[in-house]
């Protein structure tokens, strides 16, 4: 059953949350309560990203730039979360 709190208290991390299928995703999650986390390649696309978001949905949207390819930028991503 659908409820807009669905997901509240609940943490996501959507990577290419800044277009396509990522934004979709991390929309969706974001109507439903969550606390999400926009990943994008840049700091400034998921900073945009997450703008829109918050305009719009109830729960939180936080930016996260980095790029998956590089390990180190990984974990600090990773740790950004915790």
């Amino acid at each position: 059953m659908w409820r807009p709190d669905l997901l509240a208290g609940r943490v996501a991390l959507v990577t290419g949350a800044a277009r396509g299928i990522g934004q979709a995703i991390a929309r969706a999650l974001c109507a439903a309560g969550a606390d999400v986390f926009v990943h994008a390649r840049t700091a400034d696309q998921a900073a945009d990203a997450c703008a829109a978001l918050a305009a719009a949905h109830s729960g939180t949207a936080r930016p996260l730039g980095f790029d998956m390819a590089d390990p180190a930028a990984i974990r600090a991503g990773f740790a950004a979360i915790q």
